[in-house]
C-alpha cells in the first residue's frame, strides 16, 4: 500500500508501458518509503521462500509499490492480459489486500510491466517499466557544474572595504 505520511508527499507524474499507464510517484526518496519497501520485501521473501536469484525482482516490486501514490490506466485495444494484470494488482493493493497475495498475482504479469525492455530510450524496442518510472520520479536534481576561475583578477583579490 502506498505510503501514508503525516505530511504531504510531493509527487511527480511519469508515464510508462507505451504511455498506457500514468503514475504519480514520490518526487524524492525518503527513509519512510525505503523502510516501507523493505518491510514489503521482507514479507514477500519470508512467506513465499523466494530464492536468491529472484530477489531483485521482489525488491523492484516492493520499491515500486512503496513509492507509487496513484496509477491511471488507458489501455489500448489488443493490450495482452499479461500487461493489463498490473491494473488488477494495483486495485488489490489499493483495497488493502495482503502484499504477498498481490505479489503472487503480479507474477502472472509480463516481466516488461515491472522491468521494461531495452536500455536506450532512443532505440527501437525500448519500453519503460514501472520500476524505471518510479526511479525517474525521484531522481535528484543536481546543480550544473560550477567552474572556479584559474586566476583571480586584482579587483577580485582586493579588500571590498
Amino acid at each position: 500500500m502506498p505510503l501514508v505520511a503525516a505530511y504531504p508527499i510531493r509527487t511527480k507524474t511519469v508515464s510508462f508501458l507505451w504511455d498506457m499507464v500514468t503514475a504519480e510517484v514520490a518526487a524524492s526518496r525518503s527513509y519512510d518509503s525505503d523502510w516501507q519497501a523493505d518491510v514489503l520485501y521482507q514479507q514477500i521473501i519470508e512467506k513465499l521462500k523466494i530464492p536468491e536469484d529472484f530477489r531483485p525482482y521482489v525488491d523492484s516490486f516492493a520499491t515500486a509499490v512503496a513509492y507509487t501514490q496513484k496509477l491511471t490506466f488507458l489501455w489500448r485495444d489488443g493490450t495482452p492480459p499479461e500487461i493489463r494484470a498490473l491494473e488488477a494488482v494495483w486495485q488489490s493493493i489499493m483495497h488493502g489486500a495482503d502484499i504477498v497475495e498481490c505479489f503472487s498475482q503480479f507474477r502472472a504479469a509480463d516481466i516488461t510491466v515491472l522491468n521494461g525492455a531495452g536500455n536506450d530510450p532512443d532505440k527501437l524496442g525500448y519500453v519503460k517499466g514501472w520500476r524505471r518510472a518510479v526511479s525517474e520520479g525521484y531522481q535528484i536534481w543536481t546543480p550544473p557544474e560550477m567552474t572556479v576561475p584559474e586566476k583571480l583578477t586584482e579587483k577580485e583579490l582586493s579588500d571590498p572595504n
